[in-house]
């Protein structure tokens, strides 16, 4: 799992190199994505320059993207304070991104999910909508709301950071020193003994 910044194409490409790895990240709601181009007779003639591999523009920042979500999952669960929220998750499959001189975002295929969280009157619940990346070779054996379910422990996960840093102090721990944990204390203040006498 990961925020915005674990989904350039980098990141990506390291997954698609793991088989066993499902990256889940987040992505910005200004993001444009592309559905890879089918070959066809056309393309296949062309003998110069590199094959099209960008179709149709997938825009996150408007709410007419074109095409109709491939799935779409919606449940009601209740918060902690009791108030029922109304979700819905909507999934496009195999979409691309733009590349970079490192990784070639072209051979980067996830899914792109969209979460909206409503209340009860049917006002949405947070200002922005949710976007999620789905990558790896066994995303599909991920279900939307196994998807929307592991992500949100993200956030629990970084509150237990916080926790952990600042009344913990998990990053200011120091191992201790080698010997102590090989010999106790009682023993070397016992050897210094011996050897002053000595």
């Amino acid at each position: 799992m990961g925020d915005s910044a674990y989904s350039n194409p980098e990141c990506l490409g390291f997954v698609q190199k793991n088989p066993t790895q499902v990256h889940i990240s987040r992505a910005r709601n200004n993001r444009n994505f592309y559905y890879p181009c089918k070959p066809t007779n056309e393309l296949k003639k062309r003998k110069r320059g590199r094959p099209k591999q960008y179709a149709d523009l997938h825009k996150l920042n408007k709410d007419a993207i074109g095409r109709e979500p491939y799935e779409s999952f919606k449940f009601e669960p209740k918060s902690k304070k009791g108030k029922t929220q109304i979700i819905e998750i909507d999934c496009w499959n195999s979409l691309i991104m733009r590349g970079s001189q490192q990784e070639k975002g072209s051979d980067c295929i996830f899914h792109l999910m969209r979460v909206r969280v409503y209340k009860e009157d049917g006002t949405f619940l947070f200002k922005r909508l949710l976007w999620l990346i789905v990558s790896g070779e066994k995303r599909m054996t991920l279900s939307l709301l196994d998807v929307f379910t592991i992500y949100r422990q993200r956030f629990d996960l970084e509150h237990f950071f916080r926790f952990g840093k600042i009344k913990l102090l998990m990053n200011k721990s120091q191992t201790p020193d080698a010997t102590f944990e090989e010999h106790p204390p009682i023993l070397l203040l016992e050897t210094r003994i011996l050897s002053d006498f000595s």
